[in-house]
């Protein structure tokens, strides 16, 4: 699976100089991928516009709420269907089958949902979790582009679209 939380390109200033091409290469590829990533998040500016945390039956697997709403997860779920055509409702639900009870206890339940597990942050994040990526925390210091974050004060999840071109 392709995740992005924190990677970097290499260092246009020379400090990954010491680094073999091979290296610098993997990482010129991740920080490629991660800008895909970004860009497919920045293209749902103007189109998500309302905030909707209803519980929906959306269809499974890739199944999305109207893209015009959702929540912060909605976002970062359609960029990794739009970037990677990874489907973070099924993969989600997947892990939440077979590791149960590794996942937050907050709502109740007594087996997973695919309707709206994917779609809650703590899930999401214990999902990367599981899956060697940790959300960031709010601290923006050294975010690159596709890394994603926890805003603690808000409880949502957001995901780093800025990129340089050229």
């Amino acid at each position: 699976m392709v995740t992005f939380c924190h990677v970097h390109a290499p260092d246009p200033a020379g400090r990954n100089a010491g680094h073999s091409a091979r290296t610098r290469q993997f990482r010129g590829a991740v920080a490629a991928l991660a800008t895909r990533l970004a860009l497919a998040a920045r293209r749902q500016i103007g189109v998500t516009r309302s905030y909707d945390a209803a519980y929906v039956r959306p269809a499974y697997p890739m199944g999305d709420v109207d893209r015009s709403r959702g929540v912060c997860t909605d976002v970062i779920i359609r960029a990794y269907r739009d970037a990677f055509d990874v489907d973070l409702q099924k993969r989600v639900h997947e892990d939440m089958l077979g590791a149960f009870s590794d996942y937050p206890r907050i709502w109740g339940l007594s087996r997973p949902d695919s309707n709206i597990d994917h779609r809650r942050v703590p899930n999401l994040e214990r999902f990367l979790e599981r899956n060697g990526c940790a959300l960031l925390p709010q601290e923006r210091s050294g975010w690159q582009p596709g890394d994603l974050s926890r805003c603690v004060w808000a409880g949502a999840c957001l995901i780093s679209a800025s990129y340089r071109t050229g």
